[in-house]
């Protein structure tokens, strides 16, 4: 799984997690704030990874859903016709509530509601 982050001083992180009937690994995180994060960039960055751990141990990996990843998973399917890709499931229902949240009719509903839980959260007594 590779998962791309951008901290409060702007720098872009990549943090690269291997999963495995065992457990969870992390396996290594990269600095890409200085580097142009094209498809290319990251096809070279999965294809570490997937060395590192062997390529016949490789089934799935999962991305982001960024266009730039979508391609970079793309060429990884072409490179090694074994291993499929998948954008984070998460990530697509965030997009999706986001869209859904900019409809009118819900902008609504999201600000009583925001409204009502700072009401709630400012009247708290410890």
């Amino acid at each position: 799984m590779a998962d791309g982050r951008t901290n409060s001083s702007h720098r872009t992180f990549i943090n690269f997690l291997v999963y495995c009937p065992r457990g969870n690994v992390f396996y290594r995180s990269v600095d890409a704030s200085n580097v142009s994060k094209t498809a290319t960039r990251l096809f070279f960055l999965f294809v570490k990874v997937i060395d590192w751990v062997g390529h016949a141990n490789v089934v799935h990996i999962v991305i982001d859903n960024a266009a730039n990843y979508v391609a970079a998973g793309r060429m990884i399917e072409d490179y090694y016709p074994t291993i499929s890709w998948s954008p984070y499931a998460a990530h697509c229902l965030n997009l999706v509530l986001k869209d859904m949240g900019k409809l009118q009719c819900i902008q609504s509903i999201v600000e009583r509601t925001a409204s009502c839980a700072r009401f709630i959260y400012s009247h708290v007594f410890c």
